[in-house]
């Protein structure tokens, strides 16, 4: 899309996020409910300027004293260990999770259009611009 748009700064952003990772003991690390519009505001104020971001092979991440922790009491409620662990990039998972990404595009790649019945061996669905990112995100956790 950024290589056909007139204004490639007016595309969405895109970022991603995982409520549900778990920590070592089976529990969840983030709360979830209200605490995920901390996230939100993160997110809101990055596209702003108003905060930086840690470069990472995946992308870029939360500074942790840029997650407004302000209210952060009750049952549920952000542990600033857990947001210390969830702002890590875990190499080993991400290979993996790369490694089901690439096999789910070229299981794609095998598949026949909508439109034809008919499989081309040597016809890629999934685009080039994919799997360069996918390639590039590997390169750099290696």
């Amino acid at each position: 899309m950024e290589r056909t748009s007139v204004n490639p700064s007016k595309l969405p952003k895109i970022y991603f996020v995982n409520w549900f990772r778990k920590g070592e003991d089976g529990r969840f690390m983030w709360p979830g409910f209200g605490d995920n519009s901390r996230v939100l505001k993160w997110i809101c104020d990055r596209i702003e300027g108003k905060v930086g971001a840690n470069e990472t092979p995946i992308g870029n991440l939360p500074k942790f004293e840029d997650i407004d922790l302000t209210n952060n009491e009750g049952k549920f409620k952000v542990v600033p260990e857990d947001l210390k662990e969830i702002l890590k990039v875990d190499v080993e998972g991400w290979k993996k999770e790369i490694a089901t990404v690439g096999a789910s595009y070229d299981e794609y790649d095998q598949k026949a259009s909508k439109d034809s019945k008919a499989v081309n061996p040597n016809a890629r669905r999934v685009p080039a611009a994919l799997r360069q990112v996918l390639a590039d995100v590997s390169a750099a956790l290696a």
